[in-house]
């Protein structure tokens, strides 16, 4: 059993990623959370990575959806409680303000677009 595409599935199904936790996931995929936690050590990673993972790659396709998506929309999105939170969650992630992300997201958009 492969624990880190196992929970991933488990965390892109999640419709609201503020249940983003170990005790649900441990339920949903039938599993004891020191097992999940063990074994997610022995292939590299851990569930709060994959979390934060999880948070980037919605932000990413929210901002892709909507390039002027507020910060507030972006925090729901990624289930966090606040703009300001979500903003320095951003600057964690990045090192990028939001604005700077925006400008960054949206001209490597461009760039794919020009390159299909």
């Amino acid at each position: 059993m492969n624990y880190t595409a196992t929970v991933q599935q488990y965390l892109s199904a999640l419709q609201d990623m503020r249940y983003a936790r170990m005790v649900p996931c441990s339920d949903s995929i039938r599993r004891n959370i020191r097992v999940i936690a063990r074994n997610l050590k022995r292939e590299g990673t851990d569930f709060k990575y994959l979390v934060n993972e999880e948070r980037k790659a919605r932000i990413l396709a929210a901002i892709q959806a909507d390039p002027k998506i507020m910060s507030r929309d972006l925090a729901n999105v990624c289930g966090v409680s606040s703009g300001d939170k979500f903003r320095r969650l951003i600057k964690q992630y990045t090192g990028l303000r939001i604005e700077e992300f925006r400008l960054n997201a949206a001209s490597n958009m461009t760039a794919e677009l020009h390159q299909a």
